[in-house]
């Protein structure tokens, strides 16, 4: 494991500082959520986006450029990741080449967990909040109650998969 630690002003503000009394990324996810929700709910954008995950051939059908909103919307989402990884470094004030590993499924599950469907077309950032919320304090308990370090990712994999059990369920009964 390589880590590297770097000395900044900023980049401890970043990771520890506080706005309004508040951590600065609980600060800055407020804001990017409450953007997203704006994005998707109130922007042609959102409403193409959502209408090509819901089925990509009715949008393409009725003239919507499908091949540049998926390219946005990945676009959109990589640049989301890259400003979590350098909130995740920040907070902990260097990063190694395995930082972050295994909160793929953390991510994964939050999202499902929320209600957003697997199969596309349907979700929202508020869905999504909450799946955090959830996924959080099932890690948390699982490591209140004194499970070993291997439990965390099993709970999570056991909860993701009753969750896509449940959502391809729900989608082909509807």
């Amino acid at each position: 494991m390589s880590l590297s630690f770097f000395d900044d002003p900023v980049w401890d503000f970043i990771g520890m500082g506080n706005v309004l009394g508040m951590p600065f990324s609980f600060a800055l996810l407020i804001v990017v959520a409450l953007v997203g929700h704006i994005l998707i709910t109130r922007s042609s954008f959102g409403w193409r986006a959502m209408a090509i995950g819901g089925s990509r051939r009715s949008a393409h059908n009725i003239g919507l450029p499908v091949r540049g909103i998926v390219c946005s919307a990945y676009t959109i989402s990589g640049m989301l990741c890259g400003l979590a990884g350098v909130l995740y470094a920040a907070r902990l004030s260097g990063a190694g080449s395995d930082t972050g590993m295994g909160m793929e499924i953390m991510a994964l599950t939050a999202a499902v967990l929320g209600g957003n469907s697997l199969g596309g077309g349907r979700g929202s950032i508020v869905k999504a909040l909450i799946g955090a919320v959830i996924v959080l304090v099932m890690t948390n308990g699982v490591l209140r109650l004194g499970l070993n370090s291997g439990s965390g990712p099993m709970v999570l994999g056991l909860t993701l998969l009753f969750a896509v059990f449940v959502d391809v369920r729900w989608l082909k009964n509807r």
